[in-house]
């Protein structure tokens, strides 16, 4: 089970977000839980997990969205692999330290969703990535980050990485 957690929750918040989550949209913006919840498990699991958890979210959002394939896939795996790369290296405190590695990760986000809008001939997308509904998901997923960090944390420790004989990271 602990193996299948970073894959399975940040999937089914990505099917929540697209579907039933809509209600709590406010002027159409929803927060970004699916990379909550890939930050926080890239930031604990380390780089490897956090890849490839980026990886599956990516993909799924592709394909659930009109993206064209590996948009979003590239932004979440980078993402996953950035998360990973700072695990042991920062003091993960119950409030801040989510606000700004969140803070961070959707910016970095919208970066690329810029950039790549305009590799990809998207003008639409480039002018609607730093507007106002942009404000509202930025400041909505900083609400709800330190919440989401708790409640993974006490996933986390429901179900413990068992440990069996030799070397162990």
């Amino acid at each position: 089970m602990w193996y299948i957690l970073p894959f399975l929750v940040p999937g089914s918040l990505v099917y929540l977000g697209n579907g039933p989550a809509q209600l709590l949209a406010i002027y159409g913006s929803l927060p970004e839980l699916a990379l909550i919840a890939l930050i926080y498990y890239g930031n604990s699991r380390g780089a490897m997990l956090g890849q490839l958890a980026g990886l599956a979210i990516g993909l799924t959002i592709d394909f659930l969205s009109a993206a064209p394939l590996g948009f979003f896939t590239f932004i979440f795996t980078l993402a996953g692999y950035a998360a990973g790369k700072s695990k042991g290296k920062i003091y993960v405190d119950p409030i801040f330290t989510p606000l700004l590695m969140i803070a961070v990760g959707i910016l970095t986000k919208a970066l690329l969703v810029f950039i790549l809008a305009g590799v990809f001939g998207y003008p639409e997308v480039r002018s609607a990535v730093f507007g106002s509904p942009f404000l509202i998901q930025l400041v909505y997923s900083l609400v709800l980050a330190p919440v989401v960090f708790a409640l993974l944390s006490l996933l986390d420790r429901v179900f413990p990485k068992k440990r069996r004989g030799g070397y162990q990271d």
